[in-house]
């Protein structure tokens, strides 16, 4: 339709829609529950929106209500979009600790996307907190990790701009605008 706001109503049918306790985890299911990526891509919006308490919340509920169906793959969908939220605050110990909690889940299951990305928050994380040789690694890490994987490139762009990013914050700015 062209209308954010419409496309956040279609949203919120399916969340007002999803029960997590009829509709939870089960053994087959790929990707994330609809419930819980309706309401991160709402959050998405609503942040662009410029509703940042809103955006912030609808992402945190998210995370809530893939524990709540006990669904792994959606828990670490949503870890890495609060990571990602936290990144876009400014909050890198959130997102730190984000990053702790979704490596955990990742590695648990195996799931080698979001154990790099999880890498990946941790290594910006760690960089702007004053940790960037450390970061730098753990970034440089998760990209090698990142083009062995089989994504959709649509998330290249976020992923080279947060390597730029912590290229400059580790003291390397021209080597992050030659990378951007």
């Amino acid at each position: 339709s062209g209308s954010v706001e419409a496309g956040i109503a279609h949203l919120d049918k399916v969340i007002d829609s999803f029960d997590p306790s009829v509709q939870g985890a089960s053994r087959y299911r790929l990707g994330p529950l609809s419930g819980v990526s309706a309401r991160v891509t709402t959050g998405l919006l609503l942040w662009e929106l410029g509703k940042l308490d809103q955006g912030v919340a609808r992402v945190a509920d998210a995370l809530a209500v893939a524990n709540e169906a006990r669904h792994p793959y959606s828990v670490a969908f949503a870890l890495y979009h609060i990571g990602f939220l936290d990144v876009w605050r400014g909050d890198f110990e959130s997102c730190r600790l984000h990053a702790e909690e979704l490596a955990a889940v990742a590695n648990e299951r195996d799931y080698a996307v979001w154990s790099t990305l999880a890498t990946l928050l941790e290594g910006v994380s760690l960089t702007m907190l004053g940790r960037p040789d450390e970061g730098l690694r753990l970034t440089e890490a998760s990209i090698e990790l990142y083009a062995g994987l089989t994504t959709p490139p649509v998330f290249w762009p976020f992923v080279l701009l947060l390597r730029a990013m912590v290229h400059g914050y580790a003291g390397a700015p021209d080597r992050g605008l030659e990378l951007i």
